[in-house]
């Protein structure tokens, strides 16, 4: 995953990508910090975003792997 290839313009949906990995791209993409508890960072997850704004996609990704996600503008 790349800043160019993200969840908001991505043509194939990401295959069971490591939450680390997916918060990561979501930081950079966006610009801000998010974190998770690292018990949590180990979990997949396995989608393609029809969201494009941030305050759209956390609260998914919190509702399916059952997580608190930390965002810090």
């Amino acid at each position: 995953w790349t800043k160019q290839k993200t969840f908001a313009n991505s043509s194939t949906a990401p295959t069971a990508t490591p939450l680390s990995d997916v918060l990561s791209t979501l930081s950079a993409y966006y610009d801000v910090s998010l974190s998770a508890p690292s018990s949590a960072l180990g979990k997949r997850l396995t989608c393609d975003f029809e969201a494009t704004q941030l305050a759209d996609i956390v609260p998914m990704i919190e509702q399916v792997l059952d997580v608190k996600v930390v965002v810090d503008e």
